[in-house]
């Protein structure tokens, strides 16, 4: 029949053995799995009931599985069963983290659920729930929530779930937001389609780190004023309800996706569209549209734009300078004044047709057109930059240089002897003329997502450079500094190609507070003895995610005594060093996705002071941590942590490294670096999932650690 599921018989879970309930063979082995790995796979299995044995394995008489090699279970899979209850004995599973249980039966679900401490993630979409737990309420560990398929009218105030990134409530019978949705300052995701709203709350705008927003299928009337704050959106879905206007619209420079169809929309002001340069997809089919203005030439990366099923009588030439635009939808509408021929046919023949009636109707060519008359523009526009750059000191030329123009404006910028900050991202550059050196007074070079494959000896010469950003680029290794860079505090090379630590760049920068390494080739750091490091009490934070180390050594604790947050998450560790249980100054400590045998996940769960205290636990009796190399000693100093794992130092007899006292401001820097980490969140062009989750939990570590920092200052 219509609306039914084909499934299996549905079982219990217990067969009876000489009159004793025992589970059945089927369960047996599925328990044995899970005590083996802590993961219950019991998907699809025709249960009606959950195995009471899933909640203390330990004492389950499982068949070749010893109580002493149980598992902590972490996740519990049950989706696509009968199921309709858990039992309170689901308080005892302390390290349970994820539970997938949709597609079942359950109406309720128990508080003890909510109360446990590491739960992140709770998937119960299409179940028959009418309420939840107002324990829910104080699950402060939740990260991920579906209850997508219900029947909830009501919710439970959300305002402390701050951890909050995704929320799933699509097909419920809700009429307003669960309260305190404003407050979830980290999500990212939320989901309310075919429901019964009528509005959007004000304080929606106040999700600054919300990349996706689905109001599919509601009663909307209008989007509120605030909307416009939701600056790192990536996709709007508001079709099928009853706008009227799109008034408002997010001014996000990441938005892509702007679906409005099927509402009564009578008009689309231009204006708006300023604020979406990167827009891909505009739906508006299935409304009452009967003009759309030329402001839509500034969406200038445009590749679908649906404009069925409307009540437009023409269309405005700028449409014909969009580039980009491939697919152009104008079924249904009463245009009369184009040929029927031209609409018909191929969107090419189309766009030609709107060029030549913009140039003969002596309409101005939009930006980002082509010809000539683009390049006049972008000229003037670059003249316009070159410019106002002596008089502010700051020269950005991000995606503005071609091999037309970029001998004369290299020659153009290093004329610009007082420099002081200069950007030159996304130009496709392999090299950096050797003219910088001119640049005395340069605090800030940023040059990621280019092809430089090296840094030029010209750049130890900018003697007063204190940020350097050449992520996204193919550079395989750092030269030595021919310069020691006293002032450099702040250095980006993530996502190279460099296969060894850049020990030399270190020892060159003595107030280097930030070094960012991800996703590079690098296989080992600081494996030679501890004695043997020189301490750099300077540097605070270390990125080295997403690379291949398989080992790292006390060295690097005696080498970076002043180490607040180092992220060694994606790598290859096996272990880490139980000195590092002693390392005072660190405070945030990232080693997911490492396959640590020594380091249970339970411990890695309740973070970095767990991991530490752990650590520390099982150093032997009497150790002490070794002493580090002193500055004024008259010996060969050694490497701060290379590549190769206590690399051989400098010749013997070099006088060491001396390092210039931390003076720069921890609360101020680290602000900056939060504020840096937002615009690299809220703009994720090119990253993948993975880059995306690993800097949002950079951001993290950094918020927490400014919390923990400002509990002790007046």
């Amino acid at each position: 029949m219509r609306g039914q599921s084909i499934r299996p018989d549905f079982l219990p879970a217990h067969s009876k053995e000489n009159g004793v309930a025992v589970p059945t063979r089927s369960i047996q082995q599925a328990l044995a799995r899970c005590a083996q790995s802590g993961v219950a796979s019991l998907s699809q299995r025709g249960l009606r009931e959950l195995p009471m044995e899933l909640f203390d394995l330990s004492k389950a008489q499982i068949e070749g599985v010893n109580w002493w090699e149980c598992n902590a279970l972490t996740k519990m899979d049950i989706s696509y069963n009968e199921i309709s209850a858990i039992p309170e004995a689901v308080s005892s599973l302390e390290d349970l983290s994820v539970v997938i249980g949709m597609h079942n039966r359950f109406d309720a679900l128990p508080e003890a659920l909510f109360k446990l401490p590491s739960l992140k993630c709770l998937h119960f979409a299409h179940n028959r729930l009418t309420s939840l737990p107002g324990s829910m309420a104080n699950c402060t560990s939740l990260v991920d929530l579906d209850f997508s398929c219900n029947s909830l009218s009501t919710m439970p105030c959300v305002a402390k779930l701050t951890n909050l990134e995704s929320l799933q409530l699509d097909g419920n019978d809700l009429t307003m937001l669960p309260d305190g949705t404003e407050h979830l300052a980290r999500l990212s995701k939320l989901s309310v389609s075919k429901n019964q709203l009528e509005s959007l709350p004000d304080g929606i705008g106040d999700l600054g780190h919300l990349r996706e927003l689905n109001v599919h299928a509601n009663k909307v009337a209008a989007l509120p004023s605030s909307i416009t704050k939701l600056h790192s959106l990536v996709l709007m879905d508001v079709s099928e309800n009853r706008l009227t206007a799109l008034d408002h619209l997010p001014r996000s420079e990441h938005l892509d996706s702007i679906c409005a169809a099927d509402n009564h929309i009578r008009t689309m002001d231009g204006s708006q569209l300023e604020h979406t340069p990167n827009l891909t997809v505009l739906d508006l089919k299935g409304n009452h549209l009967k003009r759309l203005d030329e402001g839509v030439g500034h969406l200038t990366r445009l590749k679908t734009l649906d404009l069925t099923n409307n009540a437009l009588p023409n269309l405005p030439n700028a449409l014909g300078s969009l580039e980009s635009l491939t697919r152009l939808l104008i079924d249904g509408n009463i245009i009369r004044c184009i040929r029927p021929e031209v609409l018909k046919g191929p969107v090419l023949g189309l766009k030609k047709y709107l060029r030549g009636r913009s140039e003969s109707s002596g309409l101005d060519v939009p930006n980002g057109a082509s010809g000539a008359g683009a390049d006049t523009e972008q000229d003037d526009a670059m003249a316009t930059r070159i410019r106002t750059a002596r008089a502010t000191r700051e020269l950005n030329l991000s995606k503005m240089m071609s091999e037309r123009n970029r001998v004369e404006l290299w020659r153009l910028s290093t004329s610009i002897e007082d420099l002081e900050a200069f950007t030159v991202s996304d130009n496709g550059i392999a090299e950096l003329p050797e003219a910088i050196s001119r640049w005395d007074r340069l605090q800030k070079l940023i040059a990621d997502h280019n092809k430089l494959t090296a840094l030029p000896p010209a750049l130890w010469h900018l003697s007063s450079l204190r940020e350097l950003d050449v992520s996204y680029n193919t550079i395989r290794s750092i030269a030595p500094p021919t310069a020691t860079m006293r002032h450099l505090a702040h250095v980006n090379l993530s996502c190279n190609q460099l296969a060894a630590f850049p020990a030399d760049l270190i020892d060159a920068a003595p107030k280097l507070q930030e070094l960012r390494v991800a996703y590079n080739q690098i296989a080992s750091v600081a494996e030679g003895p501890a004695e043997a490091y020189t301490p750099h009490r300077a540097l605070e934070t270390l990125d080295l995610t997403n690379n291949r180390i398989t080992a790292c050594g006390e060295g690097l604790m005696v080498a970076f005594p002043k180490m607040r947050t180092l992220i060694l998450a994606n790598n290859d560790l096996r272990g880490i060093p139980f000195a590092w249980g002693l390392w005072e100054s660190l405070q945030a400590l990232s080693l997911d996705g490492n396959p640590l045998k020594a380091l249970r996940s339970s411990v890695l769960h309740r973070g970095t002071i767990a991991v530490k205290d752990y650590l520390a636990s099982r150093l032997p009796e009497g150790y002490t941590i070794p002493t580090p190399k002193q500055p004024d000693q008259p010996q060969s100093p050694t490497p701060h942590p290379a590549a190769a794992g206590g690399a051989t130092a400098a010749a013997a007899g070099s006088p060491p490294r001396r390092h210039d006292p931390h003076d720069v401001a921890r609360v101020e820097a680290l602000e900056k670096k939060i504020r840096d980490l937002e615009d690299e969140v809220a703009n994720p062009v090119g990253l993948t999932g993975a880059e995306q989750r690993a800097l949002k939990k950079e951001l993290d570590d950094a918020r927490a650690e400014l919390a923990d920092l400002q509990k002790y200052m007046v």
